[in-house]
């Protein structure tokens, strides 16, 4: 490994004296956490103030991702002191996770109470809270993939970009409820060029890219 000239060689220490990084003149860092020594080591590179890392076991991270992660571990410390890095990235991804399920389908949504006046403001808000509840209830009715069977039998897996497809088109008469509609995107998009034609699709697809 290159030497690398910079101002940041040496050992940097927590107040607490808890985590002891050092980053050597030789491009690589080792880091010692309570009584762990080298609980982490890997490779960094430093341009200007920013400082790159790859972990040893592969995993890469920059600087503001160490930041990010040290104050993680800070608020952290009094439920879990001893907490790594895979059991950290494992509640951050479940957090992420659980924000995402409520935005995208409404999963851990509260209803709102159902007390508000009558007018047109309260129908479309209980037409919202229909669509709501028909997705969150499609979306685990489903196992969070991707509807579609093939003709022998072999489910789809795919979890990448989901979203909800009427089985009878909604533009031909289709109901917006549970049993009408399933999960999927590549397929949603591949059952719309047969019933709509592909040049409908594309300017679907090219009008929500430019709203």
């Amino acid at each position: 490994m290159t030497k690398q000239k910079h101002k940041y060689v040496g050992m940097w220490v927590t107040t607490d004296g808890h985590i002891r990084h050092e980053l050597l003149a030789d491009g690589r860092y080792d880091e010692a956490r309570g009584r762990k020594q080298s609980a982490y080591q890997g490779n960094y590179v430093v341009t200007g103030n920013h400082i790159d890392y790859e972990d040893d076991t592969g995993f890469t991270a920059d600087g503001e991702f160490r930041e990010l992660l040290e104050r993680v571990r800070g608020l952290a410390a009094h439920r879990s002191p001893n907490a790594d890095l895979p059991t950290l990235m494992k509640k951050g991804l479940a957090a992420y996770e659980r924000e995402l399920e409520k935005e995208r389908f409404g999963v851990g949504r509260k209803a709102r109470p159902r007390h508000a006046k009558a007018g047109a403001g309260s129908t479309i808000e209980r037409r919202r809270q229909r669509r709501v509840a028909v997705a969150r209830e499609v979306y685990e009715r489903d196992i969070k993939q991707c509807t579609f069977v093939s003709a022998d039998g072999r489910r789809c897996t795919s979890r990448y970009g989901l979203e909800l497809d009427h089985v009878q088109a909604w533009a031909l008469g289709g109901a917006d409820t549970a049993s009408n509609q399933r999960l999927c995107r590549a397929h949603n998009q591949a059952r719309a060029r047969q019933t709509f034609g592909k040049a409908h699709v594309a300017e679907a697809i090219r009008r929500s890219y430019r709203s």
